[in-house]
């Protein structure tokens, strides 16, 4: 009987019920003391069983579907805007040197300075 056991509990707050149950079966009023309890939790609904995701996940259809007609030309379909490489942000780029206040120069290599320690 799976009624009492711990998965049971363990899961949308089960334990409740058996503790009504052991509060009804230990007193000496039963009758009243149980029903009283009874109208007092809300109606107990009848468990929404879920399909099992995982077996449905590992038997993917595909869905049969009719692609529209590619046009003659295809590479109308590329968008060229997106990707780009050209020097058109270049004189911007110069302009943020003045608006920071940065001397506009080349990059130079600062040689790296390792500190290895020593035993002592």
């Amino acid at each position: 009987m799976k009624f009492f056991h711990d998965d049971f509990f363990e899961k949308e707050d089960n334990q409740k019920i058996q503790e009504s149950i052991f509060k009804w079966l230990l007193s000496r009023d039963n009758d009243a003391e149980f029903e009283n309890h009874i109208r007092e939790e809300p109606e107990i609904s009848e468990n929404q069983h879920v399909p099992d995701i995982t077996a449905l996940a590992d038997r993917l259809r595909s869905c049969l579907q009719e692609s529209d007609d590619l046009p003659k030309d295809f590479t109308t379909l590329f968008n060229t805007n997106l990707y780009k490489f050209d020097t058109d942000l270049v004189p911007e780029s110069i302009d943020l040197y003045k608006t920071l206040g940065i001397k506009h120069e080349p990059l130079t290599l600062i040689p790296p300075q390792f500190e290895t320690p020593m035993p002592q």
